[in-house]
């Protein structure tokens, strides 16, 4: 875990951050926050599954499938992931 101020950064810190960065637009930004989140906890379902998201946004469509794969593996009550799984790319 990560000290800044003397704060102690867990995976929901971490996540919350994301959240952030994503509404930003900062995806990068975002998925190294969902990163540090996963390396925390690598059964955090919802860091992946916004992970995906994230990468979605980037483009990354490859990225994005595999990560909302884990997200379905890890808890298979997020099936709404699945659906994100027909990524149309824009033309």
């Amino acid at each position: 875990m990560q000290f800044i101020s003397g704060v102690n950064l867990d995976e929901h810190a971490w996540f919350n951050k994301e959240l952030g960065l994503e509404r930003l637009g900062r995806y990068d930004e975002a998925i190294q926050a969902f990163d540090k989140a996963i390396e925390i906890n690598p059964q955090l379902s919802i860091a992946w599954g916004n992970k995906g998201l994230a990468l979605e946004k980037l483009s990354k469509y490859d990225d994005a499938i595999k990560a909302y794969d884990k997200t379905i593996e890890i808890n298979p009550k997020h099936a709404e992931y699945e659906t994100n799984h027909v990524i149309e790319p824009p033309e």
